[in-house]
Order: structure tokens, then sequence, then C-alpha cells
């Protein structure tokens, strides 16, 4: 969605603005006839709560915090060392979080 040149779209050009109305549409009509199903999260993917300060793997002490899906290679190791204290398992992501698989 755009011109092939820097010709703007307009002050409210954004992919938000101009090209997700269109996307959102499209979709609609592509899956209104499809069965809703479940989302199956795929082997070899991992849901961790990590610090936002640093990326690592969030303790109980670490104020600003994210849960995200990781595979095994971008998937953090270590818990956070800039609010060091009781290290928080991967398995209690889902007490902290009840909304994430």
């Amino acid at each position: 969605m755009g011109i092939d040149d820097i010709t703007t779209l307009g002050k409210h050009g954004t992919g938000a603005e101009v090209a997700l109305p269109i996307w959102t549409e499209f979709m609609k009509f592509a899956t209104s006839k499809m069965e809703a199903s479940g989302f199956q999260k795929p082997e070899g993917i991992f849901l961790r709560t990590v610090c936002l300060k640093n990326g690592l793997l969030a303790t109980g002490r670490c104020p600003d915090t994210a849960t995200d899906y990781f595979t095994d290679k971008s998937e953090p190791k270590e818990y956070c060392n800039l609010h060091p204290w009781k290290d928080l398992p991967p398995a209690e992501d889902k007490i902290r979080f009840p909304k994430t698989d």
C-alpha cells in the first residue's frame, strides 16, 4: 500500500490508518466461513517472563516485566542481575500472567 515514489499519503497516511482497515476487511471476508479454533503452541516454543530493563528472566523484584514467546536459541537462560531476589521459576509465569499459555 503506498506510492512508488516519495509522495506522502497524507498526514495520517500510516499503515494503521490506510492499510490496516483494508487488511481487516479482507481477513474478515477470507475467514468468514472458517470454524474458529484455538492456537496450538508449536513444539520448541517457550513462554517466559523477562525483565524489561535487561531482557533476562524476571525475578520477583523486577518492576517492569513482560511475558513473551521464545525459541530454545532465543530464550534467556539467566535471571535478572539488576533486581536480584528469589528466582521466579519459568513455570510460575502462568501464575503471574494467567491470560497466557
